[in-house]
């Protein structure tokens, strides 16, 4: 423990025991602070509420999927009008007049494409339910964003 963590426990046992802080209250409000944060029947209002922007969602298993984000409080995350990144390496590395940038000569470069879900072999819907205990965080994009910028373009094709 900490010297400032066990300072303020002692300030905390001292007041409690001199009567100055009713401990029964304090808890109480605790208890209930924590309700609330953990709660997903707050009066807090959703993601879907707040924005209809694109979000990303970061898995522990390295995949990251864009899209529409709700349900974010819940077991299970829906994200909807999904899209997901696609990287292929050049077989031919860049020559010295390729303008890219950024990529050191004789190395071979990434390709990275925006995909769309659906179009795939299985013929999958355009919703994917991630359970929570699999995701690491999520990310609200910029309207700027190049992976915003990417899904606008598909869609006006």
């Amino acid at each position: 423990m900490s010297v400032l963590a066990a300072l303020g426990l002692t300030v905390g046992i001292t007041l409690a025991a001199t009567g100055v802080v009713d401990l029964k209250k304090v808890q109480k409000e605790m208890g209930e602070t924590i309700r609330l944060m953990f709660s997903s029947d707050s009066d807090e209002p959703t993601v879907s509420e707040v924005t209809s922007g694109y979000w990303a969602v970061f898995l522990a298993s390295n995949q990251v999927y864009f899209g529409k984000l709700t349900n974010k409080n819940a077991q299970f995350l829906v994200l909807t009008d999904v899209f997901y990144l696609r990287a292929q390496r050049r077989l031919q590395p860049p020559d010295e007049s390729d303008e890219d940038g950024g990529v050191a000569i004789g190395q071979p470069r990434q390709q990275v494409q925006l995909i769309k879900l659906g179009d795939e072999l299985h013929g999958p819907e355009d919703k994917i339910e991630f359970n929570r205990d699999n995701v690491l965080f999520v990310e609200q994009l910029k309207d700027d964003s190049r992976v915003v910028k990417g899904i606008e373009q598909f869609k006006a094709q």
